[in-house]
């Protein structure tokens, strides 16, 4: 989680997250007006993590449900139906997790069918060009929103919470953190930098340069490289990538 990875619910589960209360009681005073929210902000920003975080403190187990791929619009029609099915029989609050990536398009079909039943509660993570793509608004259906920006008052915050559970190669003062970090980007960059001792940037251009220098030697082989470089334009689109071929 500190290595600047993608989130997992395990990761909630053990107690790895940062806690965000501002946030947390931005999503519940949301929830108690709005059927459906939606957490938004450019990626890193902590949108998931502060989703796995909300729906484990506030709904059991049982009672929350996670969708993870939307495929078309027939697809979303028949989730919403099981999940309309599942809320009557259970008659309770259920929640509903949707973390929408650009290749869930049809995403608002299946939000406009489940926030007509008011047992359903939809929190939805995107991120914020993704938010803007879909050109929602509220004659499709209500919904509240909760923007995600790391700023210098959560950030101290957030650095003196990992410096409580964490004891990083290279101790940052906070003001040499935030100098270096920028004063500026996601928060899972800030973490990486306040954990590790140095940028994610720097990692993953480090991580680069290896890999130039290895194939200019003849240490990669060309099919490799090239598997990287369709790797890297999947994963910069957000596409799925055939892997047989």
């Amino acid at each position: 989680f500190y290595r600047g990875v993608s989130t997992r619910y395990d990761h909630i589960l053990v107690g790895l997250d940062i806690e965000r209360p501002e946030k947390m009681e931005e999503v519940s005073r949301e929830f108690a007006e709005n059927r459906v929210v939606i957490i938004r902000g450019a990626s890193g920003q902590g949108k998931t993590t502060l989703a796995y975080r909300y729906l484990r403190e506030h709904f059991p187990n049982q009672w929350r449900f996670q969708v993870q791929l939307i495929q078309n619009r027939q697809h979303a029609l028949s989730i919403g139906t099981a999940l309309v099915g599942q809320a009557k029989a259970l008659g309770i609050p259920i929640a509903v997790y949707l973390d929408v990536s650009a290749s869930d398009v049809d995403w608002p079909e299946l939000v406009k069918q489940l926030a007509l039943h008011r047992n359903i509660r939809v929190l939805v993570a995107i991120r914020e060009e993704d938010f803007r793509r879909a050109n929602i608004s509220g004659a499709e259906f209500q919904f509240a929103s909760v923007e995600l920006r790391l700023n210098l008052s959560e950030a101290r915050k957030i650095y003196k919470s990992l410096l409580e559970r964490w004891t990083p190669a290279e101790l940052l003062t906070f003001e040499e953190a935030w100098n270096r970090f920028g004063e500026d980007g996601p928060l899972m960059e800030f973490v990486f930098l306040v954990t590790q001792g140095n940028t994610l940037h720097e990692r993953l251009l480090q991580q680069v340069r290896r890999i130039e220098d290895e194939a200019r030697g003849g240490l990669r082989d060309a099919a490799e490289i090239e598997l990287l470089r369709l790797v890297s334009i999947a994963s910069a689109f957000d596409s799925r990538v055939q892997l047989g071929p």
